[in-house]
């Protein structure tokens, strides 16, 4: 239990959301550590404890009832399950393991996206799209750029100074690429991970605008192709380094 963790950020007027809770117990025991003047979000898993065939009910009915003159804490029905059975009707040949990673990711980068200070509601629907601000989205992106590598070279490309003129969206994934720091420290100095998961968000756009414009498995000029190749290699790095500050584990295919 890191009570300590949930009491200091809590005290510090951080919006936080403590997820994976199953009994009143639990619920007890955050409440007890978290700041009342700070907003606050307590997730029961009733998804999981219905899949085990215990009744989520009672729980939640303590639990409101503890915090109810308490306006700044919510008690969230929450059910990573229902996400996961989403995912897997849509893509049922994937394995286990990516629809975990999946339902991971949905769950984490819809919740780290939006601005701390701001409420939002889930939408199953939407944050499971594989278009827009959603974290399918920018799991496709690194896995599409992860395939044109294997399929197009068993070696990544070395650096070199390139020996043709870049091309407008060359640029405009570079120059995203490059924002990285200005995103960590702005994140850092001011304990707001959204403005990471909008710059993944920038650069799986960048990258996929980048990746349908320059056919690239069609280019025959071997200078050309590697500098594409090798750009694409750099969005890999990138896009897996920020998965990992944000707590998310990049899948093998979709």
């Amino acid at each position: 239990f890191t009570g300590s963790v949930i009491k200091e950020l809590s005290d510090k007027g951080i919006k936080l959301n403590i997820t994976a809770v199953y009994t009143f117990e639990q619920v007890q025991k955050i409440y007890k550590k978290l700041n009342k003047k700070t907003k606050s979000i307590i997730s029961i898993f009733a998804g999981r404890m219905a899949d085990k065939g215990k009744d989520p009910l009672p729980i939640f009915k303590k639990s409101i009832s503890l915090i109810k003159k308490k306006k700044k804490i919510e008690i969230l029905w929450a059910s990573t399950r229902e996400a996961y059975n989403y995912i897997q009707e849509i893509n049922s040949i994937l394995s286990e393991t990516d629809l975990h990673c999946l339902t991971n990711t949905v769950l984490t980068y819809s919740d780290l996206l939006t601005n701390r200070k701001t409420d939002y509601k889930f939408d199953l629907e939407k944050f499971t799209s594989v278009s827009g601000k959603t974290g399918i989205y920018v799991q496709y992106a690194q896995v599409r750029a992860k395939k044109l590598i294997e399929t197009l070279s068993k070696q990544k490309p070395t650096l070199q100074i390139p020996s043709t003129p870049l091309g407008p969206l060359d640029r405009k994934l570079i120059i995203a690429l490059a924002n990285i720091e200005f995103h960590l420290e702005l994140s850092l100095k001011n304990n707001e991970p959204h403005h990471l998961a909008n710059y993944l968000y920038d650069i799986s756009n960048a990258f996929n605008t980048f990746y349908q414009d320059s056919n690239i498995k069609k280019i025959n000029d071997y200078a050309e192709r590697n500098q594409k190749i090798f750009i694409t290699s750099l969005f890999i790095e990138y896009s897996h380094l920020v998965m990992s500050c944000l707590g998310i584990t990049p899948v093998k295919k979709m």
